[in-house]
Order: structure tokens, then C-alpha cells, then sequence
């Protein structure tokens, strides 16, 4: 299973974290290609919404604020994850789910938020 996950290093993880997976976490950030779609996975704390990366993506991904998002911007989907494990001001635990062109952002009890197709 190590060779399906991407993980991308959060604020907190750290070269001593790595010794104990059996996949890589230590990247700043993961491009993914998905029939024609572009993705750009990082943690937060460089590139996020206000701090665009280079290039066209169709959506950017990233939690650190722990505050879920889902929107549109001029060039771009912008999805914030939030957080399973520490949701930010007083919302549920939330996740994103990529599936043939929609991302979508739900609860753990699967409700979903909202939705953006690609």
C-alpha cells in the first residue's frame, strides 16, 4: 500500500517522522495528473490561496489553516481539506475527495459540504 499513498510534509513533520513510514513525506509539495486534470497538493504554509504556485492547475489543495474551503477562483479551484483530526473554529472534521472531475468536501459522516466540478 506504501507505493498508492502521497503524503505531503506538513509544519509539524519531520526528518525523524520519515524513519518510521515506509513512504515519503518529506515533499514540500506533489503535482498529480488525472485524465487532463492538473493538481497541486501541499500543506499550506508556502503555497495556499493567497500565495498561488506557478503554473495552471485545476486545483490547488492544501489544510493548514484546518479550515474548510471550496471555491473558484479566476484561474483555479481552491480546496482547503480542513482537518480530520483538529477542525478550526468550531466545525466538524472535514475531508476532499477528488473523483471524475468533481472535488468535493465532506464530514465524517459523509454528508457532503459542497462540490466543485473541474
Amino acid at each position: 500500500m506504501a507505493g498508492e499513498i502521497v503524503a505531503i510534509r506538513g509544519n509539524c513533520d519531520s526528518e525523524v517522522d520519515q524513519m518510521l513510514l515506509d513512504f515519503p513525506i518529506l515533499s514540500d509539495y506533489t503535482l498529480l495528473v488525472d485524465n487532463g486534470k492538473r493538481f497541486f497538493l501541499t500543506h499550506g504554509h508556502i503555497y495556499n490561496e493567497d500565495r498561488l504556485p506557478k503554473g495552471r492547475f485545476d486545483c490547488l489543495f492544501y489544510g493548514h489553516t484546518h479550515r474548510w474551503k471550496l471555491e473558484r477562483t479566476e484561474h483555479t479551484a481552491v480546496c482547503n481539506t480542513g482537518s480530520i483530526t483538529f477542525p478550526k473554529d468550531g466545525n466538524m472534521p472535514t475531508f476532499a475527495i477528488y473523483c471524475d472531475g468533481t472535488v468535493s468536501v465532506h464530514r465524517l459522516d459523509g454528508s457532503r459540504l459542497k462540490e466543485l466540478s473541474l
